[in-house]
């Protein structure tokens, strides 16, 4: 059964409180901010810290010399720059009265932390090296090309006709993001199969509801109807809150573990 460590309780709390009184202090600042926009950023805020904190702690526990410290040092990166960009929008959303400020340095942030975070999947899917075969790249090409229809048939192509250079770049940025996260998840569970650890699965789980969380912002944005703390904010929390849950979940197996694989 996992369980924290005194240390992880330790830092946990610590974020907690640092982050509550940085929001604390932005609703001084900024009283337009609601009742719902206070709760929604300090989740946020919360979630995402968290899981910085668990995937650098448990990298450098476990260790950078196996595929799983690599994995979670990464992961952990990810949740960061994502704190970043939560940070950035607010930030510029308050100081500048904008609901959507799109694009952003919060974009920035964003668009890093994707990298960051296939970096960790790719570190840890190496657990199942031997398993890898040559017909599973053939079906991430195939499962990419089912996504990119899906994911255009659901949004739509972005329309750069009216969109400054660094909207449009972030527009395409954003699409090809999720044909991206949505191969990843079928790839892992493929490769993994009934071998899949939980803190991985959760991932996978967190993936997609993340690309559904992305999906219903990029429509709502689209159309004018999306405000602060709406239904997509609220499914890309959920999404954030199962990455953390992965992470720790990641972070404890392989730390009550023998047989952590070695790079």
């Amino acid at each position: 059964m996992p369980t924290f460590r005194k240390k992880d309780t330790i830092g946990i709390t610590i974020a907690v409180i640092i982050f509550l009184v940085a929001v604390h202090v932005l609703n001084s600042f900024y009283a337009d901010m609601s009742e719902a926009e206070l709760l929604i950023a300090s989740m946020w805020y919360i979630t995402t810290a968290i899981g910085a904190y668990l995937g650098i702690a448990g990298a450098l526990r476990i260790g950078l010399q196996n595929f799983v410290g690599k994995g979670l040092l990464f992961l952990g990166i990810s949740s960061g720059l994502n704190l970043l960009g939560y940070i950035s929008w607010d930030f510029i959303s308050l100081t500048q009265g904008v609901e959507a400020p799109y694009p952003s340095f919060a974009d920035v942030a964003w668009s890093l932390a994707v990298p960051a975070a296939i970096a960790g999947i790719a570190f840890l899917l190496r657990i199942y090296q031997p398993q890898i075969k040559m017909r599973f790249i053939f079906e991430a090409i195939g499962i990419a090309a089912i996504m990119t229809g899906v994911v255009v048939y659901l949004i739509g192509l972005p329309d750069l006709s009216e969109s400054t250079f660094t909207a449009g770049f972030f527009d395409i940025f954003y699409t090809l993001t999720d044909v991206l996260w949505l191969s990843l998840a079928f790839i892992t569970l493929r490769i993994a199969g009934g071998r899949i650890f939980k803190g991985l699965f959760v991932y996978t789980l967190a993936i997609i509801v993340l690309v559904i969380g992305d999906i219903l912002f990029a429509a709502r944005n689209a159309n004018e109807t999306y405000f602060y703390g709406d239904i997509s904010d609220t499914t890309l929390l959920l999404g954030w809150v199962l990455v953390t849950a992965s992470i720790y979940l990641t972070a404890q197996t392989f730390s009550n573990s023998n047989t952590t694989p070695h790079a």
